[in-house]
């Protein structure tokens, strides 16, 4: 879980592109991060 935690967090980091999967480890991203507050 941690490893997949860390993948998304890296790709939220890189630069804005318009591939819908790098929008998804966005979305997925903000997710994770407000259920670890």
């Amino acid at each position: 879980m941690l490893a997949v935690a860390k993948q998304i967090s890296h790709s939220a980091h890189q630069p804005i592109s318009k591939d819908p999967r790098t929008q998804t480890q966005k979305q997925a991203h903000k997710q994770y991060e407000r259920q670890n507050k």
